[in-house]
């Protein structure tokens, strides 16, 4: 169910980014947010899972209501594809970060839960260009992309100094960041999730201990 999930938040997300700065199309925009979160809620345990059924046709209304309304000889043309179209409006950083919630809560199914995820692995050491432009992202550098608050933005900052140290970390952290080390904003996003999810990780001297 978790797996289904995964792919049709990312089909949500894929269809409503490229017309997100249409307005005609505004209550799409909304019913697309509010499915997302409710799926985000499932994943996380805040909702009971159900069936993907529902969802997946949930899914399919909005995307038969945004081919009707291009198909209407008054409206305007599709946009074009580029995420750079898109990739600054409030609504669509919000929608990533619902479905990066998704995309975590399948990792640590996956590893057996929140304690095996979290068990320390060897190091994994990252390039400092690569660390320089998710920091970059993070303190808000970067116009397109929303960055986190204090708290979580000073223990990303924290995590990546150590990525690129090579330190021991979670095991269920740097399976992630090796599968997103080409994609900086990806990365971005999913150690913000982490973050998060647990709120002692990133904390030095030791993020074991509480708060």
């Amino acid at each position: 169910m978790l797996l289904k999930m995964q792919g049709m938040a990312h089909t949500l997300l894929d269809t409503i980014g490229p017309i997100l700065n249409n307005e005609a199309l505004h209550a799409e925009h909304k019913s697309a947010l509010k499915l997302l979160t409710r799926m985000s809620e499932r994943a996380l345990g805040k909702r009971a899972v159900g069936g993907s059924d529902d969802i997946a046709e949930e899914i399919k209304q909005i995307q038969n209501r945004i081919a009707a309304h291009y198909a209407n000889p008054g409206a305007a043309a599709r946009p074009g594809d580029g995420i750079e179209q898109y990739a600054g409006h409030p609504m669509f950083k919000q929608m990533r970060q619902l479905a990066a919630d998704v995309d975590l809560e399948i990792r640590v199914a996956q590893a057996g839960g929140d304690e095996k995820f979290l068990q320390f692995s060897g190091g994994l050491s990252l390039n400092s260009d690569l660390v320089a432009q998710v920091a970059n992202l993070v303190s808000g550098v970067e116009e397109t992309y929303d960055p986190p608050m204090e708290e979580h933005g000073r223990r990303i900052q924290n995590l990546l100094k150590k990525l690129k140290e090579g330190a021991a970390l979670p095991g269920g952290l740097l399976d992630i960041v090796r599968a997103l080390r080409e994609d900086p904003v990806a990365l971005a996003d999913a150690l913000h999730t982490l973050v998060r999810r647990y709120p002692t990780l990133g904390n030095n001297p030791n993020w074991r201990k509480p708060d």
